[in-house]
């Protein structure tokens, strides 16, 4: 303090600081007390305050609280993660998810991963595919149990499962296991009262499976159903077209196909190869049962080209 003798008394201090700066309490705005004021007011403390989730400690004593998940329609939350994902009925609802996909996380990176993999379709070799041309040997029943696998571990089976109305406890038809009891039409409308009715996580939902099942096809079941539906059709929907589309042309494909086994001639073979017409003849059989609707004399077929050979050489 300026103009104060290290040696001079404590109390001589003390009544210099007095009529320099007043008495701390009374009416005089001395200095020091307007510089305390203005630091609480405005200082580097109160600031962060005013930006930071401290400052609500700072004026009510609490913390500020984290954004509240609202549980999917059909699913619940986890760790302050949302996952959908089971039926809507009360008796089947799923208290935890199937798998880590039935998550629904907010923040941007883990969400745009997640979306990337929910859309990811079936394998490969579980590609469902029609036609003369097609080399899947994929059966429609094995298709759907695969393909119900993949929905269900990701959580999107809530918009497969078909009812009447969305309040808890509505009777529901579950598409991917009895999909020959609903007509398009049916399925069109539960869609349409998701979309209207139902969450955001539904919305999602309906997109997500759609992804899946376009690409889960191979290129002439896709040409097929892609021609009777909407460029935004959803995964229910697409689902319905498809096995519309695969029933009706098993028989006529059967037809073709055991058309081909009867031409067989081993004599048509380059080098009357018989490894070569048992690859052909097992190619066509294949095809034949992934129908799901093979001939009763499909054996014979098979046979025929043998026996025709033996009987030529004979």
């Amino acid at each position: 303090m300026p103009g104060l003798n290290p040696k001079t008394p404590l109390a001589s201090i003390a009544t210099n600081f007095r009529d320099r700066f007043g008495t701390p309490g009374t009416g005089d705005a001395s200095p020091l007390t307007a510089d305390a004021s203005a630091n609480v007011s405005t200082g580097t403390n109160v600031a962060n305050v005013s930006t930071g989730t401290n400052v609500a400690s700072v004026s009510t004593g609490t913390n500020v609280a984290a954004p509240t998940v609202i549980p999917p329609r059909v699913g619940g939350v986890q760790g302050g993660i949302a996952f959908t994902g089971g039926s809507n009925s009360q008796a089947y609802v799923r208290r935890r998810p199937t798998s880590v996909l039935c998550y629904r996380p907010t923040e941007y990176k883990e969400m745009r991963r997640q979306h990337t993999d929910l859309q990811t379709p079936l394998a490969d070799k579980f590609q469902l595919d029609v036609g003369d041309e097609s080399k899947s040997t994929v059966k429609l029943t094995q298709w759907i149990g695969e393909l119900r696998r993949l929905i269900e571990q990701r959580g999107l089976d809530p918009v497969f499962r078909v009812a009447s109305s969305l309040n808890p406890g509505s009777a529901e038809t579950y598409l991917l296991a009895e999909w020959g009891k609903l007509t398009l039409a049916q399925v069109q409308t539960f869609v349409t009262l998701l979309q209207r009715g139902g969450d955001e996580y539904d919305r999602e939902n309906l997109e997500f499976s759609g992804e899946v099942i376009r690409k889960s096809m191979g290129p002439e079941l896709f040409n097929r159903v892609t021609a009777f539906a909407e460029p935004t059709a959803s995964g229910p929907e697409l689902f319905r077209i498809a096995v519309d589309q695969v029933t009706c042309m098993s028989d006529a494909v059967v037809r073709t196909l055991s058309n081909q086994l009867e031409k067989l001639d081993l004599s048509k073979v380059p080098g009357e190869n018989v490894s070569e017409l048992s690859k052909d003849i097992s190619e066509i059989a294949k095809k034949i049962e992934a129908s799901g609707k093979p001939p009763d004399d499909l054996m014979s077929l098979i046979i025929s080209p043998y026996t025709e050979a033996l009987a030529s050489d004979d």
